[in-house]
């Protein structure tokens, strides 16, 4: 969840969890993902390096209104609180995943926001693995 007041879209399938003994499934995933830390909760807790303008952040949602958060079924699924974080903290470069099929359906893989470079997946990946 993004923030506590967050409104849950439409899920396709089941969710599942990875633990050391499988996969389980998990019937209400919006209750279960209640009772877990808000993305704005983790994002909070994130070391902040002195020198920003050379910091470099991972972080596998993308941020909203960018356009790199465009699914196949026309949804646009990014975070604000992403967005916020990098608005508020400029770093070099942020990197981004989860809506994997957005350079697809916008043509777009990169964006600035401020000073701040993103890039959605799969170049993220790219860049990564060199």
């Amino acid at each position: 969840m993004d923030t506590n007041d967050y409104v849950f879209q439409r899920q396709l399938g089941t969710g599942l969890l990875s633990t050391q003994q499988g996969f389980r499934e998990v019937k209400d995933w919006p209750a279960y993902a209640r009772t877990l830390p808000t993305l704005k909760d983790e994002l909070t807790k994130l070391v902040r390096p002195k020198n920003m303008k050379n910091a470099i952040y991972v972080i596998h949602m993308p941020p909203a209104r960018l356009g790199l958060d465009k699914c196949y079924s026309d949804v646009e699924a990014g975070s604000d609180t992403v967005y916020d974080f990098i608005k508020k903290n400029q770093p070099l470069l942020a990197l981004h995943g989860h809506i994997h099929e957005s350079p697809q359906m916008t043509g777009k893989w990169s964006a600035k926001l401020g000073k701040t470079t993103c890039i959605q997946s799969p170049v993220s990946l790219m860049i990564l693995r060199t």
